[in-house]
């Protein structure tokens, strides 16, 4: 691939060859006014490659945008996963550490939790 060009892989598709100084433009545009998760590619997104819209549309495939829905919107990659695989403790646990009593911290739990030491 020559300098200065990003390859982009897209299944059933020949592999593209974009310049990297218009992908990074493009995705910043993208990430932009996909702000809510969701992106249907305009005529913005598609002057900044100056290509038509299935075109665009393989090259936000590349950056991660999968389809959502029939009117032709793409889903903002990563945007669902995050929100599923968000990890929450259990409520109403106690949330306070045990500090061993010989330990160098013990002072500052004790200090932390108004304690007088004797």
């Amino acid at each position: 691939m020559a300098l200065g060009f990003v390859p982009l892989k897209v299944a059933g598709r020949p592999q593209l060859a974009v310049r990297a100084d218009l992908l990074e433009r493009l995705a910043a545009a993208a990430r932009r006014s996909s702000k809510g998760g969701s992106l249907l590619p305009d005529d913005n997104l598609r002057r900044i490659l100056d290509c038509d819209e299935e075109m665009i549309r393989s090259v936000l495939h590349g950056l991660g945008y999968r389809d959502a829905g029939r009117d032709g919107t793409l889903q903002a990659p990563g945007k669902a996963s995050r929100r599923a695989g968000r990890r929450r403790g259990p409520k109403g646990k106690d949330k306070s550490v045990r500090v061993d009593s010989e330990s160098p911290f013990s002072v500052l739990s004790d200090l932390a939790s108004g304690k007088k030491r004797g």
